[in-house]
């Protein structure tokens, strides 16, 4: 379906009233974190309800394009953010397009700011008259992000825009206040004046009114949904709460419109660095079934030969009590994009592996059913699991995480002998293996009378 010379980046993605689903996948040649890095094309990659596919390319000449996310244009067909780089140049324009109900391009537009390498939205608002249109610009590849703020009308013409004139490492997410009439910014921290994590408020014309600071140590990577007028589930990369030290976890709270917390959670692993899916981290169409997707032991850079991490997609209720996760990889580095929930009750996830024979990242897509069972993959096979184990190989302690509570466990050598049995009511579980002789072993997971899953460790 796609080369393998090429990475592969899934973006964002939008359902069909057919139950299709419709992704923005980017192209690119070279590597990330190094100079060749280059946005090669886009497409619009289509997800029969069975998972067959096809890929759109949208006519673009000679010019290089990327998208960024995707909404239901006013017109009727659907209206998209991305950058163009032209021929012969290595800055990034604003680009916007719209297609119509059959993917096919209408129209292009290209917006240059002079001195800006690269200018990116990230989030797109329709309104009556337009689109209110967020992201960020950088003036440097290292000078961090500044915020950017746009108001397109219907034909794709850039009204007005405003670029916050202070930085901050990464990205940012944006939202509207319950009536519409201010815009709210969550920044990680550094953003001026707060230079904490902080929320920076704005009116509808980018005018900056007031910023404060959010509690939460080191918030980054924000994603939103309004439950109603009056509160808002975030989703965020924060600290673990009372940990000594850095370790990293996806945190979801429902907060009102002042920021006070009225539900939390966290959830990733223990001593690793679990992200947040890059792009969206939640997604719900009923309260009472939120779906979340992170990145469990996300690396920075490239991974090492041999690295190997999860991603964990799972269900949480309206108050944020966890219904079941999902570890989907443990055999290669994978990393979380997106997560998009449907109409169905279930979920689809944009993801990607990195390929350490080619050198690039293979595009993962799966669409799971309410009860959080595969419909159908798109990409290389992927294991998905109930039960993640660590580390493995092992010496001697065997580290078991899960969202079930109250499971039994039962260890075998090769040769079928029980070796040890457990009883679990917590959703981590360490076992002391260090008297184990060398070898490999199995273990089987059993909750309510019922087989869950069958793993194999090796103990040196």
């Amino acid at each position: 379906m796609m080369a393998s010379d090429v990475s592969h980046d899934p973006r964002d993605v939008v359902e069909l009233a057919d139950g299709s689903m419709v992704a923005l996948v980017n192209e690119y040649t070279g590597h990330y974190y190094t100079p060749d890095r280059h946005i090669y094309k886009a497409a619009f990659l289509k997800f029969s309800p069975e998972g067959d596919t096809t890929m759109l390319y949208p006519p673009m000449g000679d010019t290089l394009f990327g998208f960024n996310t995707i909404v239901t244009s006013n017109n009727g067909g659907y209206f998209v953010a991305g950058i163009s780089i032209f021929p012969d140049s290595t800055t990034w324009s604003l680009m916007l397009l719209e297609v119509d109900d059959q993917f096919n391009k209408l129209w292009t537009k290209h917006y240059f700011i002079d001195s800006v390498f690269c200018q990116d939205l990230t989030k797109l608002v329709s309104v009556e008259d337009g689109y209110f249109a967020f992201g960020y610009i950088q003036y440097s590849i290292t000078g961090g992000s500044y915020p950017y703020l746009c108001r397109i009308d219907n034909s794709g013409n850039l009204i007005r825009y405003h670029i916050y004139p202070d930085r901050a490492p990464g990205v940012f997410e944006y939202a509207f206040n319950p009536d519409k009439s201010r815009i709210w910014l969550f920044s990680p921290p550094t953003l001026d004046p707060i230079n904490g994590a902080s929320r920076a408020v704005f009116d509808t014309n980018f005018n900056h009114l007031y910023s404060e600071a959010i509690v939460a140590i080191g918030a980054r990577l924000y994603t939103h949904h309004w439950k109603n007028d009056t509160s808002f589930y975030l989703s965020f990369s924060g600290d673990r709460t009372g940990s000594a030290f850095q370790d990293d976890e996806l945190h979801i709270g429902l907060y009102d419109t002042l920021m006070n917390p009225i539900y939390e959670n966290e959830f990733g692993d223990y001593d690793s660095f679990d992200y947040p899916a890059w792009h969206t981290a939640i997604s719900y169409q009923n309260n009472d079934s939120i779906f979340y997707a992170g990145t469990i032991g996300m690396y920075i850079g490239y991974p090492p030969q041999g690295y190997t991490n999860y991603i964990m997609l799972g269900q949480t209720d309206e108050q944020l009590q966890e219904r079941y996760r999902q570890y989907i990889g443990g055999d290669g580095y994978y990393h979380a994009e997106f997560i998009k929930s449907t109409r169905d009750g279930g979920c689809f996830l944009g993801a990607n592996r990195y390929n350490h024979t080619t050198l690039v990242n293979d595009a993962i897509f799966m669409k799971l059913n309410c009860l959080g069972e595969l419909v159908y993959l798109v990409g290389q096979d992927v294991p998905s699991y109930r039960f993640m184990l660590y580390p493995n190989p092992t010496v001697s302690q065997l580290q078991i995480r899960t969202a079930i509570r109250g499971y039994s466990f039962s260890i075998r050598d090769m040769n079928g002998k029980l070796i040890q049995e457990g009883f679990s009511e917590d959703n981590k579980c360490i076992v002391n293996v260090e008297h184990y002789l060398s070898g490999t072993y199995v273990i089987s997971f059993t909750a309510n009378g019922e087989l869950i899953e069958t793993h194999k460790f090796i103990k040196h």
